[in-house]
């Protein structure tokens, strides 16, 4: 039998092999060891969360219609959703869909198929199971508010003249024309002669006040009778007249941001200044003076929210891009008013989660966020622009009790949808 031998260097090699093998089962016994050791650490050290972050996701009916035959179409390009309102009471909320302006549905309908309908809706979702629950079919919806000791919502139906008042038990709306001698509903197409659009609700006097861009005014309905009772002219005797921002009620005020009319000669010039904060009684239905000259560094203002703790108001300035600071209290502009706080494009709708002290300013371009706690002394403190989606984000609405945070959008993976979000004020930016 022939015998196997080693020679020395065929020895030397086998050693080298198996100091080699060694080594490399210490190193990926190390590598093995370092990822247990993060995993474990990252279950004993909770993870840094962002602080904005996703709730839930409720996917939202489309409003275009296409004629039969034709694919569902779920959403186009302008569309959008307005103002929310939220009743505490109950847990709806519900959205304002009225769907691309007239100037750009004009631009759109040819792209679509030949008599496509598109008709708008209040969307209602349940916060309490964040589910949808239905849609009210009305048209050209744009501002909408909450009577809770009513079971009432009021939503303004801008190119109609109209305001409706919806039975929160039943959805059935009743009509309230706020502009009944207007001849212009006579021309085709119909102009509006008010154009409601804001709305506030003052629980003590139980009125409704409605700004009305076109009309220059703010239109007072008795939320008991659903009837006009008063046009409060709003003008400051402007060369072109003026225009009217968002309205809202606050300890037994009705505040208004007032603002000049474009040259109607050049209707794409930038809105120029001096505009107004005013402020009204709600009992007489009266202007207290002296109004407030916002500060021109300020252009273009038109949203608006109010802290009620802390008496301050938050103006969302739109061809500036920023935010003005009022004290309710003694009707001033307050903080560094020749460096406003920048917020994104084309900022619309204010929305306060006041027990958190945290600003939302919904923009065409994301969400603009801000620690307020310090607004009495003038102090906001950004804290970041969050970009959510390619759809304009600027109707947003908080929840104060559950810090929600409600964001329609026409257009995710192809449909309406409604995102649920919530702050995080631990988490990072």
């Amino acid at each position: 039998m022939a015998e196997t031998s080693l020679t020395p260097s065929h020895s030397q090699d086998l050693g080298a092999r198996r100091k080699f093998t060694w080594l490399m089962g210490l190193v990926s016994f190390g590598i093995l060891a370092f990822f247990i050791v993060q995993v474990a650490s990252g279950f004993a050290t909770a993870a840094s969360l962002h602080r904005l972050q996703l709730v839930q996701e409720v996917v939202l009916p489309g409003i275009i219609l296409p004629p039969k035959g034709y694919d569902p179409i779920q959403t186009v390009r302008s569309d959008h959703f307005d103002f929310q309102a939220l009743d505490p009471q109950t847990g709806r909320l519900f959205i304002a869909h009225p769907g691309p302006s007239n100037v750009k549905l004009d631009q759109l309908i040819h792209q679509l198929p030949e008599g496509t309908q598109i008709k708008g809706t209040i969307v209602v979702v349940d916060t309490k199971r964040n589910e949808y629950v239905t849609s009210i079919d009305l048209p050209n919806i744009h501002g909408l508010v909450i009577a809770p000791d009513l079971h009432k919502v009021y939503a303004a139906g801008s190119i109609d003249d109209v305001v409706y008042s919806i039975d929160e038990r039943t959805l059935k709306p009743t009509r309230i024309d706020v502009a009944p001698n207007c001849k212009s509903h006579k021309d085709n197409p119909p102009v509006p002669c008010e154009n409601p659009d804001s709305l506030a609700y003052d629980p003590v006097n139980q009125k409704i006040f409605v700004s009305c861009p076109d009309g220059h005014d703010e239109v007072v309905i008795d939320a008991q009778s659903n009837e006009v009772v008063r046009h409060i002219p709003l003008g400051n005797d402007g060369k072109w007249g003026d225009d009217v921002g968002h309205t809202r009620y606050d300890s037994d005020h009705i505040f208004v941001v007032v603002l000049p009319l474009p040259n109607p000669d050049d209707p794409n010039a930038v809105v120029q200044p001096p505009s107004y904060l005013v402020s009204i009684d709600p009992v007489t239905d009266q202007i207290l003076q002296p109004r407030l000259r916002l500060p021109d560094t300020c252009v273009n203002p038109h949203g608006l929210g109010i802290d009620s703790q802390q008496q301050v108001a938050f103006i969302a300035c739109i061809d500036s891009q920023n935010v003005v600071i009022v004290d309710l209290r003694s009707m001033k502009a307050i903080g560094d008013l020749q460096h406003l706080k920048s917020v994104g494009f084309k900022p619309d709708i204010v929305a306060l989660d006041s027990k958190l002290h945290i600003l939302y300013v919904g923009c065409a371009s994301g969400i603009s966020v801000f620690d307020e706690s310090g607004a009495s002394r003038g102090s906001l403190n950004k804290l970041k622009d969050y970009i959510i989606s390619s759809s304009s984000s600027h109707s947003i609405a908080v929840d104060d009790d559950t810090h929600n945070i409600y964001i329609p959008l026409t257009n995710v993976g192809g449909r309406p949808v409604l995102w649920i979000e919530q702050y995080n004020p631990k988490g990072s930016v």
